[in-house]
């Protein structure tokens, strides 16, 4: 009879070697290249590897750092500053393309911005698209839209549209979307909607992504009626909040998977920001933190490719600290020092040493995720750190 830690090791191994595709590869030309680098990116991150020979499978890059709303649950929205704004060149683009392009199955390309403020956007779904990698973005979509950025958005082949949309009403929706227009929101879905009839594509899947709040649990039925006249999926996830999590029973899904593992972002999902800095995940968002800088032009003196930077110092030592490393005052300049997703993750392989094997259910939650990166502000002592408040509260009613 095989042990508790025999039976997780062969568990992780049928894991390991699961090709079953994200929902969102539906824009990816899978290759031999592609399918090797994903084996080998899964392989490296079960063993820990510090130094990696793989490439990231999936890429978020922030195409602009601009907001036309003001969320308080978001660092751009309370108008917090963590690099310059602006958006990213064609350039690092084709840049970033040129060197993970051959190895991408997905391509986000928002963080904390609205992307359809980049005014070359349908450029870069266009060419990611000609490389064979999916793309996808999400969007407040309370913007000017008319029918011709409709049906260039659709031309473009963006994989899959995402519109956060938390609400069936304007009382209700401009309580977190704070400057939002939830009657341009629709209009401009419809727009999407009608563009893929013109141009008879089936693309792009078209999301409607309710974050679920204390004030607005009664319009989620209303909004899914909405999203059905819309030709829209309907994705319902529970929103992260300062403090306590409101909804400690977990009666509304959650937007990440939260068994005890290695982090992803350290070995197989990159994150780059519009000025070429590469962020250690996607919670991160001051320059301060960021893990090194892609160049532009490798002609440059001293220019930085993405693989120096992806195995270099800071990353390899972050990746360190899931293998058992014990963290050293050396690491206090690295986002992922006290991160709860490392704490649950040494609480994990306590357990196995001792013969638990994979625990049932982790005590981890998004909103202690959230919690965590919102107070660790680059400035200010840990203290002060803790003690940070939303500038503007998520109401209720």
């Amino acid at each position: 009879m095989s042990s508790p830690r025999e039976e997780s090791r062969k568990g992780e191994l049928r894991e390991l070697f699961d090709l079953k595709p994200s929902v969102v590869w539906a824009g990816t030309r899978v290759t031999t290249r592609r399918v090797q680098n994903l084996i080998r990116a899964r392989q490296e991150e079960h063993d820990g590897a510090l130094e990696l020979r793989s490439y990231p499978v999936k890429l978020t890059l922030e195409v602009t750092n601009l907001c036309n709303l003001k969320c308080p649950a978001c660092f751009t929205g309370i108008r917090e500053i963590g690099r310059p704004r602006g958006e990213v060149s064609l350039d690092l683009v084709r840049r970033l393309l040129g060197e993970l392009g051959p190895y991408l199955f997905e391509l986000e390309l928002c963080t904390w911005g609205e992307p359809l403020l980049h005014r070359g956007l349908a450029t870069i779904v266009g060419e990611a698209r000609d490389a064979g990698v999916s793309t996808l973005l999400s969007t407040n979509f309370s913007l000017p839209f008319d029918d011709r950025r409709a049906d260039e958005l659709v031309r473009s082949g963006l994989t899959v549209l995402g519109v956060s949309l938390d609400g069936a009403t304007q009382r209700v929706y401009e309580q977190y979307r704070v400057g939002g227009d939830i009657r341009r929101v629709i209009d401009n879905c419809r727009r999407i909607r009608d563009a893929r009839r013109r141009l008879r594509s089936t693309f792009p899947r078209l999301i409607w992504g309710y974050h679920v709040f204390p004030h607005n649990t009664e319009e989620i039925d209303l909004a899914r009626e909405m999203a059905r006249e819309l030709e829209m999926e309907f994705v319902v996830s529970k929103g992260w909040v300062e403090g306590p999590d409101w909804d400690p029973q977990n009666k509304f899904p959650t937007w990440i998977d939260l068994s005890p593992a290695r982090c992803r972002f350290l070995w197989h999902h990159a994150v780059v920001n519009n000025d070429g800095g590469v962020s250690p995940c996607c919670a991160s968002f001051y320059r301060e933190h960021d893990m090194g800088h892609v160049s532009v032009d490798l002609n440059e003196a001293a220019a930085t490719s993405f693989r120096d930077v992806w195995n270099g110092e800071k990353f390899r030592r972050a990746r360190g600290l899931f293998g058992g490393r014990a963290s050293e005052s050396g690491d206090d300049d690295l986002l992922c020092t006290e991160c709860p997703l490392l704490i649950d993750w040494r609480r994990f392989q306590d357990g196995a040493l001792a013969g638990e094997g994979r625990p049932g259910q982790t005590t981890l939650t998004p909103n202690q995720l959230f919690n965590h990166f919102w107070v660790r502000r680059p400035n200010g002592t840990a203290a002060e750190r803790g003690v940070v408040q939303l500038r503007r509260k998520v109401p209720t009613i």
